[in-house]
């Protein structure tokens, strides 16, 4: 069965005092108030040992009766004894990856605040430890794209009886899901706490803003999926804009513009062709280095060109790829694939992306495509197709009447975007800035999906939680980082009068 890379965007980063902490945490007023037992624990990517804890909830929330599941906790405690009551809370994307699993890519844009505040990683229910409900996809499905719709569909079929045992998956809703995360809030004795989310983590911490303000300080929204975007529908417009942006920027620079001339004409050409004609290719894992046997489709380069543009690192490989697969050698664009779509599909819960995205998502698809999938360049239904086979299996939760309502808040809100992101462009987030009186929002404008470890990011998010102000936050560093050069094929970059960038400009991208 293959899986579109469409599901792989819905999807897209410390040390402790030498003295052993007592397993309780601190409030405002200096008194131990947790409710839950916190234990010294090992987590994977962790290299120090940190507090874990885990908080039973019914599934049905709204009930309260029957089946109990376990939302899992990892703290990472402040470093300074004279440590803030108010810690920050770690949303991650997908939707269905595992915010503890994360964990240690986060650190770097948010290590600078865990001098004074704790880090608390929770597994959103459905994803992790929290009773996850997983779907286990091949790697090289994830990279050659679409299957037959009646494979799709009994796959999915499969998965839904696999989940059933242990879930219901009409229960596994964000709201549902951030009402778990107040009770994990209550149990670790905190009052208000700071929010940082990423891609779908900004919608998750959007509806705590939402339903639980008297509790949120402050929230750092990286790539603003809110909750009209009709997951996947969005990502035709999205992808376009991306692959728009990057197809100006070859044409720009020098070197890029020699060597691939014709790279938008090339690009359309391949893609064509492979439709008509697929290719059963050998190629090298980018990993391993082991040769696997992949069905190159167009569907699978415009997959992997579209995970490629997550990161401008992995985008600037594009235009060599291309050149490489006209003639014959799908390599390079299989490793971009792979890249994204076997790394994603590992830490995926897709059952828990499946109950998100097909109770909150679909139904805004399904009106705004009753009559047909728009096309924006070489990006349309080809986005939509797998989302509506497995939505079509995929049971659907309740979600509030309110929930696609816009919101209006007076928590102070600091909203960050990549302008090149193909996922979570600047535009989502000016939707939602109206009903926001102190937020301000940043744009990087050459970088990818997750703006937060970049450049003077770190910086500007921990001057914002400390001050609590967004006002104050001057963005214009952001604006300075500068997208990374084109790769260069060695025989190209090395003939002679090739206007290739200089070795110190390369450097102060780096």
């Amino acid at each position: 069965m293959r899986i579109s890379h469409s599901i792989l965007a819905a999807a897209l980063v410390a040390s402790l005092t030498a003295c052993e902490r007592d397993a309780t945490t601190t409030s405002a007023a200096g008194k131990t108030t947790a409710t839950v037992a916190i234990e010294p624990c090992r987590v994977k990517g962790f290299d120090i040992e940190i507090k874990c804890a885990k908080l039973p909830v019914f599934e049905d929330r709204e009930g309260k009766q029957g089946r109990k599941i376990d939302i899992h906790v990892a703290i990472l405690p402040a470093k300074s004894d004279r440590k803030k009551p108010d810690p920050i809370f770690i949303f991650a994307g997908g939707p269905g990856q595992s915010a503890i699993e994360v964990g240690p890519r986060v650190l770097p844009a948010l290590s600078r605040l865990n001098r004074e505040r704790d880090l608390v990683f929770v597994d959103q229910r459905g994803t992790g430890k929290s009773n996850k409900l997983a779907c286990k996809v091949d790697e090289r499905d994830s990279l050659e794209g679409f299957g037959a719709d009646a494979e799709v569909k009994a796959f999915i079929e499969g998965c839904l009886a696999e989940a059933r045992k242990h879930a219901d998956p009409r229960l596994y809703t964000t709201t549902l899901a951030l009402q778990d995360l107040d009770d994990v809030r209550k149990a670790l004795g905190y009052d208000k706490i700071n929010l940082w989310g990423a891609s779908y983590g900004t919608r998750a911490a959007f509806e705590y803003v939402r339903r639980f303000p008297q509790h949120t300080r402050s929230a750092v929204l990286d790539g603003m999926a809110p909750f009209d975007m009709a997951l996947p529908l969005s990502f035709v417009l999205d992808s376009h804009a991306s692959l728009g942006a990057l197809l100006q920027a070859c044409a720009k620079e020098a070197g890029c513009a020699k060597t691939f001339p014709n790279l938008e004409a090339d690009l359309t050409q391949l893609v064509k062709s492979l439709d008509a004609n697929p290719r059963r290719v050998t190629v090298n894992h980018p990993r391993t280095g082991e040769p696997i046997k992949v069905r190159v489709t167009g569907t699978m380069v415009l997959g992997g060109v579209r995970g490629a543009m997550y990161a401008p690192n992995a985008a600037s490989a594009v235009p060599a790829a291309i050149q490489a697969a006209k003639a014959d050698d799908f390599g390079p664009l299989a490793a971009l694939g792979l890249a994204v779509g076997g790394a994603v599909m590992d830490e995926l819960a897709l059952g828990m992306h499946l109950s998100v995205v097909c109770a909150e998502d679909w139904p805004l698809v399904q009106k705004a495509s009753a009559a047909a999938v728009p096309r924006a360049g070489l990006y349309g239904e080809e986005l939509i197709r797998d989302h509506r086979n497995m939505c079509a299996v995929w049971p659907k939760g309740s979600i509030p009447a309110d929930f696609h309502a816009p919101v209006k808040s007076d928590v102070p809100i600091l909203i960050l975007s990549g302008g090149v992101d193909p996922a979570t462009p600047p535009r989502h987030a000016e939707a939602v800035l109206p009903g926001l009186s102190r937020a301000k929002h940043v744009v990087a404008p050459n970088i990818g999906h997750g703006v937060s470890p970049q450049g003077c990011a770190p910086d500007l998010i921990k001057r914002f939680v400390e001050d609590g102000n967004a006002d104050k936050v001057d963005g214009a560093c952001l604006a300075k980082l500068p997208r990374p050069v084109f790769f260069q094929p060695l025989a190209v970059a090395a003939a002679p009068g090739n206007p290739t960038d200089v070795p110190a400009e390369k450097d102060a991208q780096k």
